[in-house]
């Protein structure tokens, strides 16, 4: 099977996002943003004690021992949260902006012996199915991770419905989905 495709830079960030789901990222992720919201109730419940009790020695004591303890883990939760969920994007948006081979047009063949890409700048890549990790599907795309950590990203936007049912099953004949 032969076609053609273009990726995008939604293209490219949605497969970056794809390649690196896992569930213990999703987990932790849990975790942070629940430790925020109880970090930033109690921050406020502490303002909030100290105001309503302007003269009360113990609940302004209180307010500043947590504080002064909450505020280096709301600070460190806020560079995680920062680190991946907006420098991360711009750093991948940025390797797409300045990689040449992402640009313009790639024509892709699957055949039973495995995978080859030729971008319009003249690359070519070939990789057979046992050096082929795994595939997932998204929304926008389609990603098959090699062992090695590269990957192949396929927009369904550049891909008609025979074609996509025809790779879906292509790879779940030779790879596994995650």
């Amino acid at each position: 099977m032969e076609f053609t495709t273009a990726i995008s830079e939604q293209d490219f960030i949605a497969a970056y996002g794809l390649r690196c789901k896992s569930s213990f990222r999703t987990v932790i992720n849990a975790f942070i943003y629940v430790l925020v919201f109880v970090l930033l109730f109690l921050h406020a419940s502490a303002f909030t004690s100290e105001h309503t009790h302007p003269g009360d020695a113990t609940a302004a004591r209180n307010a500043s021992l947590v504080e002064q303890d909450i505020f280096p883990l709301e600070v460190a939760c806020l560079f995680y949260i920062l680190g991946f969920k907006v420098y991360l994007p711009y750093r991948m948006r940025c390797i797409y902006r300045k990689d040449l081979n992402h640009k313009g047009e790639m024509a892709v063949q699957l055949s039973p012996e495995g995978i080859s890409e030729r971008s319009s700048t003249g690359s070519k890549v070939y990789f057979p199915w046992n050096t082929l990790a795994q595939w997932r599907e998204a929304k926008r795309v389609i990603v098959i991770m090699a062992q090695s950590g590269l990957y192949f990203i396929f927009p369904k936007a550049c891909l008609t419905a025979d074609q996509l049912g025809e790779i879906r099953s292509i790879l779940l004949s030779t790879l596994q989905k995650k």
